[in-house]
């Protein structure tokens, strides 16, 4: 069983999807010649067991710009050798045209011939990003020598994800000492707290300056899930406006305009 510490195998919906059913691959080689292949290999995506955000157990999805997409995987051996299905042998492409890898694997590591089994395939995947192509390396040589990769489309499913915060300045004031204190709406639809540390705050000047550093009037943090108020007080000099709201952990950022005041 994968466990995970922050207990958020978070799906929707559990998608059965139709898989890649092994076959035949045609092989052009450029000279107007083709040869036909037969893998040997089928496979099929049985679900989408989970999409889980990080600083879980299994070494897969652990830092809070990525999730950890995982799979049930049906693969049989219908050749005459062993077949190794190890993370290194599959990849995906995310939907926005990226590749990535496996990096978690529960099951086997090779299936003999004649044999099938089930295995639970995790990939590190972008925060937001979500998968669209399944790839194998089939173990199998083409006529010139190149590795062949058998694909199947994965349709799609519910993903959920670690940072996913928006921001609101719903009032702007300048007070008697000149400092400028903005009211901040956050909504926190991740997986990961946000922490309203004063130092992970910004806000971007008519003169083109960012200034940091502000006094925090409001909680230290807004939890998964909830939505929480904090006032900013920033130290801007006579003249200035702030014009755009922005916070940063150098892992992930969000930012928000500021309502002309």
């Amino acid at each position: 069983m994968i466990r995970r510490k922050l207990s958020v195998i978070l799906l929707v919906t559990v998608l059965f999807l139709a898989g890649c059913i092994g076959g035949v691959v045609v092989i052009e080689d450029g000279n107007d010649d083709s040869e036909i292949m037969t893998f040997n290999h089928q496979f099929e995506v049985i679900e989408v067991t989970g999409v889980t955000g990080p600083y879980s157990d299994s070494y897969c999805g652990i830092y809070s710009f990525e999730e950890c997409h995982i799979f049930l995987i049906s693969i049989s051996n219908i050749g005459t050798d062993d077949l190794f299905i190890s993370p290194s042998y599959w990849s995906a492409i995310g939907d926005d045209g990226e590749p990535y890898y496996g990096s978690m694997k529960e099951g086997l590591s090779k299936i003999s011939p004649g044999a099938t089994t089930e295995i639970s395939l995790g990939f590190d995947v972008t925060n937001g990003v979500k998968l669209t192509t399944l790839n194998f390396n089939s173990q199998t040589l083409d006529s010139d020598y190149e590795w062949l990769l058998d694909s199947t489309d994965i349709p799609s499913y519910d993903i959920v994800q670690s940072f996913n915060v928006a921001l609101n300045v719903s009032a702007s004031s300048v007070e008697d000492d000149g400092d400028h204190t903005l009211n901040v709406t956050v909504t926190n639809d991740g997986l990961l707290d946000f922490t309203t540390h004063v130092y992970r705050w910004g806000a971007i000047g008519d003169d083109g300056i960012v200034y940091e550093g502000p006094d925090l009037d409001g909680e230290d943090k807004v939890v998964a899930g909830s939505t929480g108020m904090v006032n900013l007080t920033f130290d801007v000099p006579n003249g200035v406006k702030l014009t755009t709201l922005q916070w940063d952990d150098n892992a992930n950022s969000v930012n928000c305009s500021i309502p002309t005041y």
